[in-house]
Order: structure tokens, then C-alpha cells, then sequence
């Protein structure tokens, strides 16, 4: 019996063992992939690129990371993808707003609709109407008269509080600030008043609206103009920099200047601004590979002692804007397009050699250009 129990205890500490023996430790590279793929499905769409890209170094035939590199790369590709679709919407739809805006208009049509609203009492219609035949045509009979008349008019209104209603006045004064003033606030202030009296008045409700389209516009076009002299700064001290051979900090300067337009979405040079500071930043970094460069063997030997050596650059890294071109190189590679991969990998390094991912990422898509050599 003791024999039989001891039997049955050996029987059974032997399938335990083999079974634990059976569940293998997972290798680097599946730990990779999990880690990937858990960074996928977080939306963490870099560090999954960075998880597979591993994967494919000790694994080049794994389809499966290739695969998931591809659709972290356009899950990330998305938001510029719509960028670029709402700037090509905005442009035909100013295309089509220009066409309509400029076809043909007959003036006498304008006058007599100028005619009718005026004496409708609607005097901003009227008036508007009234400067459009005039432009069309300078010498229409009678523009003047009534264009001085509407005038008067308003201004007798607005000079005479007592005697007028709330709704006239701030009607009246809100002609006055727009036509004659050109103060947009004011005159949206007072319309404002209007609205709020008599919420079925469209047409001051139409020039309402016009009249706070035109303030946004203007008030874009005074941020775009600080915006420019800041961007122009930021580029002067970069290139300063750069004539001082502090190629990292003037790197760092015309970095900026992406970051800064990258979050502009309605900015009118946001192209022009991002490939101009692109274009010197890839200027300093060829520099910046030269300085980095190992000395060849053959090199002269050193000058004698007594003859002081030119003193080394200094060596400043930028482990951050190494890490987002070795990011953007793995977008790269996903793509397909290996060679702009090396060249954001060889930007990596320059600002960080001992950039390990970057260095073995680039090598491994330069062996893979070599073989499709073959």
C-alpha cells in the first residue's frame, strides 16, 4: 500500500513537472509584439511603432508586426490626412463664394432693390445697395442724394435720443459706428441691442453677422502679425546660433517654429513657415553629422606639441527631438519609404549618437535596401 501511494505521489509530481516544463518562457521578441499591441489598442500609436519595430530587427519575417507598424503609422497619419482635407474644403469653398460673389449683376437691378429698401425704412440694405451702383457705375443719377439723405437721417436719430424708440436709436447708432466710424464693436454693440429688442428684424441680424465675420477676420489678421514677427525671431536666433556653430540650439530654435505652426490650423503661411525651418534644420544636422564624424585612419599625425590644437567642438545633445525623428523615421519605414527612414534615423543620431534604437533601426533598413540591390 505505502509502495502503491508513493507510486501514485512520483505519477503525479512527473505530468506536474512536464507540464510546467511545457509553458516556455515568451521570447524578447513576443514580449515585444504584446507590448505593442497592448500600446495599440491603448491608442499610444508611437510607442506601438516602437514595440514592433524591435520585433522586425530580431525578426524580419514577422508579418504580423509589419502589418501592425502599417496601421500605427496611419492611425497617426489621420489627424494631418484631415488637416489637409478641410484646407483643400476652405479653398473651394472660397472659390465658389468668389464666383458667385463676382458674376455679372445688373445695376439698375441694385438700385431699384436699393429703392425698395429704402423706403421700407430698411436704410443699412438701402445704403449698402446704393454704394454698390455707385461703385458699379460712379456717375448713376441720384446714388448721392440718397446716400446723403440716409445719412442725415441716422444721424438726426442718433443725435436725438429723446426721440426715438430703443430699437431706432441703437439702430441708428449702429449705422453711424459702422459706416462712419468704422467701429465694428460699436456697431455690433448696438445691433446687438437691436436684436435683443426685436428678434425678428433680419436685416439686422444679416449685417450683425457680416459684421462680426469681418471683426474675427480682422482680429486674425492682427494675430497672424504677431504671430509672424515671433516666428521671425525664433528663426534669427537660430541662424545667430548657427553662425556661432551651436548647431543643436539653433536645431532647437527652428523646432519652435514647427511646433508652434503645427497647432495653427487656420495659419495662411503654415506650409511656408514649417519647410522653411524644416530646410535649415536639415542644414544644421548635415553640419552637425561632419563635426560628429569619427577621423579617419589615414588621417596626418598630430601637430607637435608646442602647437596648440584647434579646440574640439562641444558635443550637445537633444535626446528629445532625437527620439521624434527616430519616431518619425519608424512612420517612414512603415510607409514604405526606407530611405526617408535612414535619413530621419541619421538625423536622430546627429543629435544623439548613442541613440541605440536609431542606430540599429537604420541599419537594419539599410541591410534591407542592400538585398533589394541584389
Amino acid at each position: 500500500m505505502i509502495y502503491k501511494n508513493i507510486i501514485q505521489t512520483l505519477i503525479v509530481v512527473g505530468l506536474a513537472s512536464s507540464f510546467l516544463f511545457a509553458i516556455k518562457e515568451p521570447t524578447p521578441s513576443e514580449k515585444q509584439m504584446r507590448l505593442g499591441l497592448s500600446a495599440y489598442r491603448k491608442g499610444d500609436y508611437r510607442a506601438a511603432l516602437d514595440f514592433f519595430m524591435q520585433v522586425l530587427i530580431d525578426d524580419s519575417d514577422n508579418k504580423r508586426a509589419r502589418r501592425f507598424m502599417e496601421k500605427s503609422a496611419k492611425k497617426l497619419l489621420e489627424p494631418e490626412k484631415e488637416r489637409i482635407r478641410k484646407e483643400r474644403e476652405e479653398i473651394m469653398r472660397k472659390t465658389r463664394q468668389h464666383i458667385r460673389t463676382h458674376k455679372m449683376v445688373n445695376v439698375d437691378d441694385i438700385f431699384r432693390q436699393a429703392n425698395q429698401n429704402h423706403q421700407q425704412g430698411k436704410y443699412l440694405l438701402a445704403y449698402s445697395d446704393f454704394q454698390k451702383a455707385k461703385e458699379m457705375s460712379p456717375r448713376y443719377e441720384g446714388v448721392d442724394d440718397y446716400l446723403t439723405n440716409i445719412r442725415g437721417k441716422m444721424k438726426n436719430i442718433a443725435d436725438s435720443p429723446a426721440l426715438a424708440d430703443a430699437e431706432k436709436l441703437a439702430y441708428a447708432r449702429g449705422f453711424i459706428a459702422h459706416y462712419k466710424e468704422q467701429n465694428l464693436r460699436e456697431s455690433i454693440n448696438q445691433w446687438e441691442r437691436v436684436v435683443a429688442l426685436n428678434p425678428r428684424n433680419e436685416e439686422v441680424r444679416r449685417f450683425l453677422d457680416e459684421a462680426k465675420k469681418t471683426l474675427r477676420k480682422q482680429e486674425r489678421l492682427a494675430y497672424e502679425k504677431e504671430l509672424e514677427e515671433r516666428l521671425k525671431r525664433l528663426f534669427n536666433d537660430g541662424k545667430e546660433r548657427f553662425s556661432r556653430k551651436e548647431y543643436v540650439p539653433a536645431i532647437r530654435e527652428w523646432e519652435k517654429i514647427i511646433e508652434i505652426v503645427e497647432k495653427e490650423a487656420e495659419f495662411s503661411r503654415k506650409a511656408e513657415w514649417r519647410t522653411k525651418a524644416r530646410n535649415r534644420i536639415d542644414d544644421a544636422l548635415e553640419v552637425l553629422r561632419g563635426v560628429l564624424a569619427p577621423t579617419p585612419a589615414s588621417r596626418p599625425a598630430a601637430a607637435p606639441a608646442t602647437v596648440p590644437a584647434p579646440a574640439a567642438p562641444e558635443v550637445v545633445i537633444d535626446v528629445k527631438a532625437s527620439d521624434r525623428y527616430y519616431s518619425d523615421g519608424l512612420i517612414a519605414y512603415a510607409q514604405g519609404r526606407k530611405r526617408d527612414a535612414i535619413r530621419l534615423w541619421e538625423h536622430s543620431l546627429a543629435l544623439n549618437p548613442g541613440n541605440e534604437r536609431a542606430k540599429r533601426s537604420k541599419e537594419k533598413a539599410e541591410s534591407e535596401l542592400a538585398l533589394e540591390k541584389r
